[in-house]
């Protein structure tokens, strides 16, 4: 939306903030307002099938710019992430201080409006402890009832080593473990259904279609 950095949005280097805090700390609520619906007009004006919004590292789901988000997510009848269990979500983000209190509220609006949710958030990258495998097999066996986010970060080999030297080695795991028959096989065999946030979209809007 802008090149300018008396908005707040960009750092000295002319670049997003690499981390929420700075960017709850620099931009304000208008700002970001501007620069999100530039992001999803520009995303369809491509002619994508835009499925829901997403916040990228909970940037959007700040406390500051929630509201926002969520407006925009009603503006375009479009679902957003946002979890009932909130704290399986800022656990493994590093948003800066969070009153979970406040996301509860927000999550029994959007309840009430009939505005779909995801149930909790598992990233594979919050589990780099554990082989690729084993973190995947875990959040697999232990999704429980509901819906779970699944944030994948799968990359082919080649520029994601130079342009995430810190975890390209998990990336490259997670897209090779997502082409293995043995792991597919046996995810396969599990209580879960795969699905995406088409389906869940295509629900959204025809309920209001109804209402």
């Amino acid at each position: 939306s802008t090149a300018s950095r008396t908005w707040g949005l960009l750092d000295d280097d002319g670049y997003m903030w690499p981390d929420v805090p700075s960017r709850r700390h620099h931009a304000d609520r208008g700002e970001v307002e501007t620069e999100l619906r530039a992001q999803i007009e520009a995303a369809l004006g491509a002619g994508l099938d835009v499925t829901h919004l997403d916040t990228h590292m909970g940037a959007a789901a700040a406390p500051e710019f929630v509201a926002t988000y969520v407006a925009l997510g009603r503006e375009y009848r479009l679902p957003v992430l946002l979890t009932r269990d909130s704290a399986s979500y800022d656990s493994v983000l590093a948003m800066g201080p969070i009153d979970r209190d406040f996301y509860q509220a927000i999550i029994a609006e959007l309840d009430g409006e009939g505005v779909p949710l995801v149930d909790r958030f598992a990233m594979g990258l919050a589990m780099r402890h554990l082989s690729c495998e084993k973190a995947y097999r875990h959040i697999v066996a232990h999704a429980g009832p509901g819906l779970t986010f699944v944030s994948l970060h799968c990359n082919a080999p080649g520029d994601i080593e130079a342009m995430h030297p810190n975890d390209a080695a998990w990336r490259i795991a997670e897209y090779e473990l997502f082409q293995e028959p043995d792991f597919l096989a046996w995810a396969a065999t599990q209580d879960v259904r795969l699905g995406g946030f088409r389906e869940i979209r295509d629900r959204y809007r025809e309920s209001l279609a109804k209402a």
